[in-house]
């Protein structure tokens, strides 16, 4: 089959979405008009137009630094669109996305685990076959039919009996490969990740454990466990098919009232699988159970997916915790919004910042309220999706005074022929004795300029941590920061950054102590490979009146080859003489006596540097998220690899 209409000129490697699959009609180039036809398109307040305008006045009265004009050669800001829009409204169900959206993901490669904790965003679901007979109130019922408020049977696992239980929500999850899992006469359809509940050998002679594992990591002959009857007959009490139907005449024939009756006839045994079978792709269903968190189906004792959007989101909104875009807080919570925005990133900072907060679109918006605490991280991705793209999404978070939340972001992009710009503006306000965590993971493609403006305001007692890894790009200049503005504040950034073959990674941290007593610590890790250069630049500043400040700056740099170079312009500005400021710096490469050594035990030289990288990095990702750590490890190492993020 012949394809006529590919041009390999305008578009290389990896996907992208047509201008024409956007609900507003995009227009490049930048001026009042486009400015003004953002904010009206937004339907946003009057204030936030004019604060739109007067950074347009600002970032076109701004001159472009030499510095940038030599490193950002190509960038034409009038070939940039500003403003572009996919879907008409935001949705908060996986299966609501347009399927072209759905796609993005899937075709990103988003570890599931990563989808399935996600606190608001979306969710990974374990599934049952739409057709799957689960015990209930009223007999036995498609899985499929099932509502909240239903009653179903589930296992108590501290008296190991079969009680009722109340399902809290159910979801239509999609299609996905289902596996046949057989056992004395019954037979369940499940997707790989659902959780059995197997019966193990435990440490001791004849002792057992119990424990839930998913069907891709079980095996015939594994016992796993199964609600039979009581009542059935010595032989038939063997089958869990004849339970099952014995169970189900019972609940069809009694009222709902008698359902605890019907649960204290029944009992908790275990029996073998006999056999498991790609059986192909299906529609998939599951349930949340109050309680207990599992439920009975076809006889066999699952566990539910907690669906983990409704929960968490539900959880958020009862103790106050806002959680939604930047566009839907600005039309939701215009007070709260107005009243932080732009006041620790002023549009007047830089001419970046002014270009954002004229054309910003989108972005992260949280509030805690006092004392409350987000134990689960709270997570969004960005992407730039469309040649000649900007993405200019604005994040603001307030956590308020004793709070504390952790918040998580990816970005990436596709590769261009052309140059796309981001140029991002992140506010973080922690009040008295507030906590907040930010953490970026960042795999941009080569054609990327990546220009962001990241500061934070810690207030009396309060911490500020940035954990930055920043992969990708043809230009980054980013330098996290955190002005203590109350004594005993303190602000820390973690950062580690790769730049391979044309790549300049101009990263580090600002750390400005304005009260007495503030600590800060600045630990920073680049790599560069194959011709990249990674810079470290950063400044430690302390200001008259802050007395008894005390500050740490470490920055190591790994040289991969002859051909890499690494940089560190570090500035001190110390207004008081009782500060304690110290500094250190390492510039290293891989030594032939290293890899000697792991390749004498068996390793490839490839895999002897990548071990020896992941180990330099290790400060850093033991920090993340155990999914974010993983990745942040094989995206360095499918970068050295030569693979496309």
């Amino acid at each position: 089959m012949a394809v006529e209409d590919l041009d390999l000129g305008k578009y290389k490697l990896g996907w992208h979405d047509s201008t024409s699959d956007y609900v507003y009609a995009p227009k490049k180039g930048l001026n009042e008009e486009v400015v003004r036809d953002i904010s009206s398109h937004k339907d946003e307040p009057e204030w936030m137009t004019k604060f739109r305008l007067n950074a347009l006045k600002r970032f076109e009265r701004k001159p472009m630094l030499d510095w940038f004009a030599k490193n950002m050669p190509d960038m034409d800001f009038d070939d940039i669109y500003y403003y572009l829009k996919p879907t008409e409204g935001q949705v908060s169900e996986w299966s609501e996305l347009p399927e072209a959206m759905q796609a993005t993901y899937e075709k990103l490669g988003i570890p599931e685990a990563e989808r399935k904790f996600l606190a608001g965003v979306t969710t990974q679901y374990e599934c049952l076959r739409g057709s799957t007979r689960v015990w209930t109130s009223h007999g036995m019922r498609p899985i499929k039919e099932l509502e909240p408020g239903d009653d179903v049977f589930a296992l108590d696992e501290a008296t190991r009996t079969i009680v009722p239980a109340r399902v809290n929500a159910s979801a239509s999850t999609g299609d996905k490969e289902v596996f046949e899992i057989r056992a004395r006469g019954a037979v369940i359809g499940a997707s790989g990740n659902h959780p059995f509940l197997v019966r193990r050998p435990g440490r001791a002679p004849g002792r057992y454990t119990l424990t839930w594992v998913a069907v891709e990591d079980l095996a015939v002959g594994d016992i796993v466990a199964v609600a039979n009857d009581l009542t059935a007959s010595e032989s038939s009490a063997g089958s869990l098919a004849t339970g099952v139907r014995v169970a189900a005449v019972r609940s069809r024939t009694r009222p709902s009232t008698s359902r605890q009756h019907v649960a204290s006839n029944l009992h908790l045994a275990f029996v073998s699988i006999e056999s498991i079978e790609l059986i192909g792709v299906e529609p998939v269903y599951d349930i949340e159970v109050d309680g207990h968190h599992n439920f009975v189906a076809e006889g066999f004792v699952v566990h539910n997916s907690e669906v983990v959007y409704h929960r968490n989101r539900e959880d958020l909104e009862k103790r106050g915790i806002l959680f939604t875009s930047m566009d839907h807080a600005l039309r939701d919570y215009p007070e709260l919004v107005k009243e932080h925005f732009g006041t620790v990133i002023p549009p007047g900072d830089n001419k970046f910042a002014a270009l954002n907060s004229a054309v910003w679109s989108g972005g992260s918006f949280i509030y805690v309220p006092p004392g409350e605490h987000v134990d689960m991280p709270l997570q969004a991705y960005f992407r730039i999706n469309q040649e000649n793209a900007g993405q200019f999404e604005r994040t603001l978070i307030i956590a308020d005074e004793g709070a504390s939340v952790h918040y998580v972001e990816g970005c990436s992009a596709p590769v261009y022929s052309t140059d796309s710009l981001h140029s991002a503006v992140v506010e973080l306000i922690a009040k008295p004795g507030a906590r907040i965590r930010y953490t970026t993971i960042q795999n941009w493609s080569p054609n990327v300029y990546n220009l962001v403006t990241k500061r934070a305001r810690a207030e009396t007692e309060a911490t500020v941590e940035w954990i930055d890894g920043n992969l990708g790009s043809k230009l980054t200049m980013k330098y996290p920061a955190v002005v203590m503005t109350g004594p005993k504040a303190h602000g820390e950034v973690l950062s580690v950054a790769y730049a391979g073959p044309g790549q300049h990674q101009d990263a580090g941290a600002k750390m400005t102590h304005a009260a007495p007593e503030t600590t800060s610590i600045i630990d920073s890790k680049s790599i560069s490979k194959d011709g990249g250069r990674t810079t470290y630049r950063g400044l430690v500043k302390v200001e008259e009146g802050a007395h008894d400040v005390k500050a740490h700056v470490r920055c190591d740099a790994l040289i991969l080859d002859e051909e890499s170079r690494s940089d560190t312009y570090p500035y001190m500005e110390i207004a008081e003489k009782d500060a304690r400021i110290g500094h250190e710096a390492t510039v290293s490469k891989v030594g032939d006596d290293q890899l000697f050594y792991l390749q004498s035990r068996g390793l490839t030289e490839q895999q002897a540097t990548a071990m020896i990288v992941n180990g330099f990095i290790e400060p850093i990702t033991k920090t993340l998220p155990m999914e974010y750590a993983v990745e942040l490890s094989r995206l360095i190492e499918l970068n050295m690899e030569g693979a496309v993020g």
